[in-house]
């Protein structure tokens, strides 16, 4: 009898698998009427403040389900109808030792569903605070190395006849008009997939969106929910037009969408959120960018950082990304205490000499108006006392001596 060898990860894989005692079908059987259930209920948040009785969106939906699905399969290993508060109160405190709480929100909120769902109100699960972290954003330098590489793909591209044009070249040239969008109009990666063509509005410089995350919100606190181009957005929107002329859509519904993939596998179909990422990720190693992944939400904080430096009103930065809230466009400026720090100490601030009282006063000043993040406050603060107590041991010393 002859023995295999089975690699010590393939084999912890399979036992993994073996764990599992839920089948697909039966699984698929007993979620069919929460779906059903899940698909009439109403977006609360939007109820609460303006009475619109709006379904959940069919993506927030789909994610709900897929969530339960790992968890019921691979964390609990019990079907929906078998559950027990003791199951549910052993998998909470799984989540809470082996994963971090912004990811445990989302577990929770689905399984909240579920519960409610099936009469068990009281199983409800207590859902854990948000944990704000500072991510890093790509430098000066490192944007416009990366707007660069965008533009050497297609230097030698624009102003051709399409049908002179290979796939590859094709491709070059919807990346480019992609990847402008991420990095200059702030927007949400799901949003760039379902741009419509006819909502493209060169005079008024602006793509109109019609079914955001916020959109609703928006329009009744009298904002426009739209992506204000720049000109270098325009140019590469037109470029794409010229090609996306000739691509037909394999379904009917699709023909709308600017993105529609030009050949291969998934010809004719409109591209998704993976398409986005591997297009950002690609120009960030071409740009030759390794401090950091230049994935799509990196892009967007990173205009939203520098939209925050260049001008002193909250305000614009927030109608640029939609927003409901300030709060919301402060969370995306990651900025550090560092930051702040070499800020105040640079010629730029220019108030070294001014007295201690004032000093904090400027600084409020600037936490107030956005220009310095809040979590900086306390450090600063300290910073500057430490400056005067140094400084009147030297004037003591000086006098002394």
């Amino acid at each position: 009898m002859k023995h295999y060898f089975v690699p010590r990860m393939v084999q912890k894989k399979m036992s993994k698998k073996q764990k599992c005692t839920i089948k697909d079908m039966e699984l698929e059987k007993e979620l069919k009427g929460f779906e059903c259930w899940l698909s009439g209920q109403i977006n609360k948040t939007l109820y609460q403040k303006y009475r619109i009785k709006k379904p959940l969106k069919k993506s927030y939906r789909k994610w709900i389900l897929k969530k339960l699905k790992t968890v019921l399969k691979t964390h609990i290993g019990k079907l929906p109808s078998k559950l027990t508060k003791q199951d549910i109160g052993h998998w909470e405190e799984r989540c809470y030792n082996k994963y971090e709480n912004n990811g445990n929100l989302g577990r929770f909120q689905a399984m909240n569903k579920l519960l409610t769902y099936l009469g068990h109100e009281d199983w409800r699960l207590k859902l854990p605070p948000i944990e704000r972290k500072i991510y890093d954003t790509i430098t000066e330098d490192e944007r416009e190395r990366y707007i660069n590489a965008l533009n050497k793909n297609c230097e030698d591209v624009l102003g051709r006849d399409i049908s002179d044009l290979n796939p590859r070249e094709i491709k070059y040239i919807m990346d480019r008009a992609i990847v402008m969008i991420q990095t200059m109009l702030e927007p949400r990666p799901s949003e760039i997939c379902n741009i419509e063509t006819r909502n493209i509005d060169f005079g008024r410089h602006k793509i109109t969106l019609r079914d955001s995350k916020t959109h609703e919100m928006i329009i009744r606190m009298g904002m426009e929910d739209a992506l204000l181009m720049t000109p270098q957005v325009e140019e590469a929107i037109k470029d794409w037009q010229k090609i996306r002329k000739s691509i037909k859509a394999k379904r009917p519904e699709d023909e709308k969408y600017l993105f529609i993939y030009p050949y291969g596998k998934y010809k004719g179909e409109k591209i998704g959120y993976n398409k986005l990422l591997t297009v950002c990720k690609e120009t960030g190693v071409k740009a030759n960018i390794k401090s950091i992944r230049t994935t799509p939400y990196c892009l967007k904080r990173t205009e939203i950082t520098r939209d925050c430096d260049r001008t002193n009103n909250i305000r614009i930065p927030q109608i640029r990304a939609r927003h409901i809230n300030h709060n919301s466009t402060m969370r995306y400026n990651h900025k550090r205490t560092q930051d702040a720090i070499d800020y105040i100490q640079s010629e730029k601030y220019g108030d070294s000499c001014l007295p201690f009282e004032v000093q904090v006063k400027k600084i409020a000043e600037k936490v107030v108006k956005g220009e310095i993040p809040l979590d900086a406050w306390q450090q600063l603060r300290a910073d500057l006392e430490i400056n005067r107590i140094d400084n009147k041991k030297r004037n003591y010393l000086a006098g002394y001596g």
